[in-house]
């Protein structure tokens, strides 16, 4: 029980900071998706989770795992979590997205940091991350690839087509994240065009498909290891809410990407460093 206290202060104390990072940032750049990148937040901790526990370097993690974050806009809550977990100096980050800058408003590929595409075309990242995690397996080496997905890409063909080649051939070291929020950035997946019920329709592909709460550090990770296990294509629906963490941005549309004021980011993070969220 005190172990698993510990480590949800030390998860929920890397997302907090996380999400202080994304605001620090949005003072000197203006607008950001925050949304996406406040419901994602947690899935990274759990992505992450064997760095921040210290079961393993942030070196040796890399060699064994590639991320493709297929929801590119949000690419700026994976540099603020890396800088939360000691990976990206502050001045490197503070470089977002201005001329010159280490790391543009979409996530691109960099081996250093274990990022494996550049994306934000939306809809493709889930093909990609399958020729990444085929080329492991027919070259015989060891790794996994895990691919991020928003809830409105998968409007996308190219993601069906995809999971209709895993329903044939499933034997990929991949897993599949869903950061369901429900929101697309003109308004709720389901008034817009309804995507549920999305862990149904993957299980008819045959393909191996779990729920679970996607701002649950703990249940995630209990799931990816236990599926990591298996060594096949797995696929996580993680049920998330836009604008996570702060009172005034949850499930609100216009939040997806705002320019917000001072008084905003203050509020915001108030709301952070007292916990109200």
């Amino acid at each position: 029980m005190a172990l698993t206290l510990f480590r949800f202060q030390m998860y929920d104390s890397i997302a907090r900071q996380t999400r202080l990072n994304i605001i620090k940032t949005a003072r000197s750049v203006g607008s950001v998706h925050f949304g996406g990148s406040f419901s994602v937040t947690e899935i990274l901790v759990a992505y992450y989770a064997p760095v921040i526990a210290k079961k393993l370097s942030f070196k040796d993690f890399i060699d064994r795992n590639t991320l493709v974050l297929s929801k590119g806009h949000c690419g700026l809550a994976v540099y603020a979590l890396l800088n939360a977990i000691g990976i990206v100096p502050d001045e490197k980050l503070a470089t977002y997205c201005k001329d010159g800058g280490a790391f543009m408003g979409h996530i691109k590929r960099d081996p250093s940091l274990g990022i494996g595409w550049s994306t934000g075309s939306l809809g493709h990242g889930l093909s990609i991350s399958m020729g990444l995690a085929g080329a492991l397996r027919f070259a015989g080496k060891s790794g996994r690839v895990t691919c991020i997905l928003g809830d409105g890409e998968m409007h996308e063909g190219s993601n069906w087509e995809a999971l209709l080649h895993l329903s044939h051939d499933d034997k990929f070291p991949l897993t599949i994240i869903l950061d369901n929020n429900k929101f697309l950035s003109l308004g709720a997946t389901q008034d817009i065009r309804p995507i549920e019920p999305i862990e149904a329709k993957i299980k008819d592909f045959s393909i191996q498909c779990a729920s679970v709460d996607g701002h649950n550090v703990e249940a995630l990770r209990q799931i990816i290891d236990k599926m990591e296990a298996v060594n096949q294509a797995f696929f996580i629906n993680a049920n998330t809410l836009k604008g996570k963490g702060i009172s005034f941005t949850e499930g609100v549309t216009e939040w997806h990407a705002k320019r917000a004021s001072e008084q905003d980011l203050q509020r915001m993070e108030a709301e952070l460093k007292a916990g109200v969220a």
